[in-house]
């Protein structure tokens, strides 16, 4: 998708070192090498083998050759780049007014018809918005946490990884949803040198969130901030 809409033209790519997931308390390498496969003691046997069936699922997808999506429709997954096509938008004619106040949503038996402001209307057919413009069209039914911490090195046994990220799952963790953590660094020019950023985010499960991030902040020890 990315390549067919050009908008590689307008976006670089920085690829993270590993990617890690969280089990029985400690870290491991999220296996990517048919050798690394065979090493991993993340998986059993029976495991390694679907991951085998997987890897050769992707070596071998073909667009055009129905028999190799195995049940995957290709062309109803959807994707999600909104300031790569921003520009391509701009590139291509699309019209941008920046600071106008909107002052009303034009509706038309139940649809989305219009954007009116200082007086005068965008016309359109669909309309895309933060909720806080249609708080009567919207349902809160949930709620994240971001942590950012700020480092002073790379996190323990990751092999000295300037950029990993890692996955703790629910079940480690006896949660309903997993825990994400990323971390950058001065090789994606995002942090002074010897400098390292963590993200850690997850859904809100209870009325203490900073708690539920715990597991996630202690295999970042010590953090200079957050």
């Amino acid at each position: 998708m990315l390549l067919y809409t050009e908008v590689t033209q307008f976006i670089d790519f920085k690829v993270v070192d590993g990617s890690y997931v969280y089990k029985a308390g400690k870290i491991h390498k999220v296996p990517c090498t048919k050798e690394e496969a065979l090493a991993s003691d993340l998986m059993g046997m029976f495991e390694k083998r679907r991951f085998r069936k997987f890897l050769l699922f992707v070596l071998h997808f073909n667009e055009h050759d129905v028999k190799s999506h195995q049940d995957i429709e290709p062309r109803r997954m959807t994707m999600q780049l909104p300031q790569g096509f921003a520009r391509l938008s701009a590139l291509y004619g699309g019209i941008y007014m920046l600071k106008k106040p909107v002052d009303e949503i034009l509706m038309e038996k139940g649809k989305v018809v219009g954007v009116k402001s200082e007086g005068k209307i965008a016309h359109c057919k669909q309309l895309i918005c933060d909720p806080s413009y249609v708080p009567n069209q919207v349902k809160k039914v949930g709620q994240v946490i971001r942590v950012i911490c700020i480092l002073s090195h790379p996190i323990r046994n990751t092999n000295e990884c300037t950029s990993c990220q890692i996955i703790i799952p629910q079940m480690q963790v006896n949660r309903k949803s997993d825990i994400y953590v990323c971390m950058v660094s001065c090789s994606h020019c995002v942090a002074s040198d010897g400098k390292y950023v963590a993200i850690i985010s997850t859904t809100v499960e209870s009325e203490n969130p900073e708690s539920e991030i715990q597991p996630a902040l202690e295999l970042l020890e010590p953090v200079d901030q957050k």
